[in-house]
């Protein structure tokens, strides 16, 4: 039914994080497409990357707060 999920490699995090600054986010075609990316990306979709990064995002957000919680709760 489904296709099994691979995990993510170091390299392909880097080769995303990399496009990502080329390119900006949402610009997953271009950044899949580029010859700096293709070999490390190449068994990812677009929605691959798109999902990935919201995953990203979404754990720095919570360290980020975490971390202002600490501070407030110290009295930083």
């Amino acid at each position: 039914m489904y296709a099994q999920r691979k995990k993510w490699s170091a390299e392909e995090e880097d080769a995303l994080f990399d496009g990502v600054c080329k390119y900006g986010p949402g610009k997953w075609s271009s950044i899949i497409n580029d010859p700096e990316f293709r070999a490390q990306l190449s068994s990812r979709t677009k929605i691959d990357l798109k999902d990935k990064w919201r995953n990203i995002t979404i754990e720095e957000e919570s360290k980020t707060l975490a971390n202002q919680i600490r501070a407030m709760n110290l009295g930083l």
